[in-house]
C-alpha cells in the first residue's frame, strides 16, 4: 500500500485492512506473505513518525515492512512504474506533522499483491471484506 502518517482520508482504514491481512495471513499457507507499506510523504513522513505510526496499528515489523525516502523516487514508482496518479491537492488541506497544515496528497487507495517474480497478481479494496480474503487466498496461490 501507499500511504502518508497525516492522511485523513483513507490511509487509516487501508492500515487496519493491511492489520486484517497480516493477522488472516499469520499461519497457513499464505504465511510467507511479506507486507510493504510506503509513505508517499517522504520529505515529512521521518522514519520515526513512521513507525509510531506502524507500531499504531499493532505491525509485526517481521512481516510488515514500512519505507519512507525520497519523494520523487516514491512518485516515479508510483506513476511509472505501476501507473497510479500521485499528486497534490492545494484545494485540500490536512493537519501534517507538528500540527503544520499542508495539502493533502492523493495517491492510491488500493492494496497491491506482488508475487515472488515481482509482477503484479492483484490489485485489491481495502473496504471490501471479500476482496481482502481473495487477496489472502492468491497470496496462498502464489506462495504455494
Amino acid at each position: 500500500t501507499f500511504f502518508f502518517t497525516s492522511c485523513a482520508g483513507p490511509c487509516p482504514e487501508m492500515t487496519r485492512a493491511m492489520a486484517s491481512i497480516q493477522e488472516k495471513s499469520a499461519r497457513g499457507p499464505a504465511s510467507g506473505l511479506r507486507l510493504a507499506s510506503i509513505s508517499v510523504d517522504g520529505s515529512r513522513d521521518t522514519p520515526e513518525i513512521v513507525r509510531a505510526f506502524a507500531e499504531g496499528y499493532g505491525a509485526d515489523f517481521s512481516r510488515w515492512t514500512f519505507l519512507t525516502g525520497d519523494p520523487v523516487a516514491v512518485r516515479g514508482l508510483v506513476t511509472d512504474s505501476i501507473g497510479f496518479d500521485l499528486r497534490e491537492q492545494a484545494e485540500v488541506q490536512v493537519e501534517g506533522p507538528g500540527g503544520v497544515t499542508m495539502n493533502n496528497i492523493l495517491h492510491p487507495t488500493r492494496i497491491l499483491l506482488v508475487g515472488p517474480d515481482r509482477r503484479v497478481i492483484g490489485v485489491y479494496w481495502y473496504n471490501d471484506p471479500e476482496q481482502i480474503e481473495k487477496l489472502v487466498a492468491d497470496a496462498a496461490a502464489a506462495l504455494g
